[in-house]
């Protein structure tokens, strides 16, 4: 359960720093078009300085890319790592069965077969496919609802 934990919480700070990255660059490419229109039908258009807001909204670009390419990677490596420990454990509770299989796997069996699926269905995968992209939604939720508000705040 740890090393689960422990894994997603990766994932977690991957996500909300793609999440962040994609509302800064958000909000730099339209502070930095609306300026432009602002000072370009003015004497400071020569002066006006375009190379910083560029230069940000490369980097949040970039920022954003890489996060989302960790997260994608980081996400299959955790996913690799509980499907290989869950398989493991499959095994091993059925290798302790031996009275079940004494003559072997025999799944042609109907009774076995239904014993193997019911022993595979019965494996918990919730921590990967529900908790983990709840607590992602929430914490993205939360950071971007603390933007909004400070954004917003008078």
């Amino acid at each position: 359960m740890n090393r689960v934990i422990n894994q997603s919480s990766v994932l977690v700070v991957l996500a909300v720093l793609a999440a962040a990255s994609a509302v800064l660059l958000i909000g730099t490419s339209v502070w930095f078009l609306a300026t432009v229109s602002l000072v370009g039908a003015t004497a400071a258009a020569a002066t006006f300085n375009f190379h910083h807001p560029a230069a940000l909204i490369r980097l949040f670009a970039l920022t954003r890319v890489g996060a989302k390419f960790a997260e994608r990677f980081w996400g299959h490596k955790v996913a690799l790592a509980e499907q290989t420990f869950r398989r493991a454990q499959l095994f091993q509770t059925l290798a302790s069965q031996k009275h079940r299989f004494s003559a072997g796997w025999q799944l042609a069996r109907d009774e076995l077969l239904n014993v193997f699926l019911d022993d595979v269905e019965a494996l918990d995968y919730w921590r990967l496919r529900v908790w983990l992209p709840a607590l992602t939604l929430v914490v993205v939720a939360l950071v971007l609802s603390g933007l909004t508000a400070a954004i917003s705040w008078p």
